[in-house]
């Protein structure tokens, strides 16, 4: 039971040793995805405001006007799309009547978010990981050799 219990804290000193070094590489990657998100919020707060000025039924779209009526309701449903709070399609639809770029802007977005930014997380840990797993291995081979 020692052993197990002895295997089990090194298993939970790996993991806190990995969440503490990582944690630089997250702040920064925090800061590159509220960049993203406050980019595309703008841009999509200002076309959906754009789109209110020429069309007099705009505000009759409440899904719209919930999703992209100022920067906050932008943000937090940009933030919604990455993580998989709300289906990117439900918002997609939302920009049929929009310029096509808005469309093809908002895909775009969803490619960076989904493919690179949640990759670069995803393999900014698990780098950490195993650069934490081998030094703690090689800390256990040097501690058995020092006691034989």
């Amino acid at each position: 039971r020692m052993f197990y219990a002895l295997r089990f804290l090194s298993g939970l000193r790996v993991l806190l040793q990995t969440v503490v070094i990582a944690l630089k590489s997250m702040i920064w990657t925090s800061l590159v995805v509220l960049a993203l998100l406050y980019i595309f919020g703008v841009i999509f707060t200002q076309g959906t405001v754009d789109y209110c000025a020429r069309a007099p039924y705009c505000f009759d779209r409440v899904e719209l006007l919930a999703s992209f009526g100022d920067i906050n309701r932008s943000l937090i449903s940009l933030f919604q799309t990455m993580t998989s709070g709300i289906a990117w399609q439900d918002l997609l639809v939302e920009f049929e009547d929009f310029p096509s770029f808005y469309y093809w802007l908002f895909l775009v977005y969803v490619a960076v978010a989904y493919f690179a930014i949640l990759n670069v997380v995803t393999g900014i840990f698990v780098e950490t990981t195993l650069q934490v797993a081998n030094v703690d291995r090689e800390d256990i081979i040097t501690e058995e050799m020092r006691i034989k």
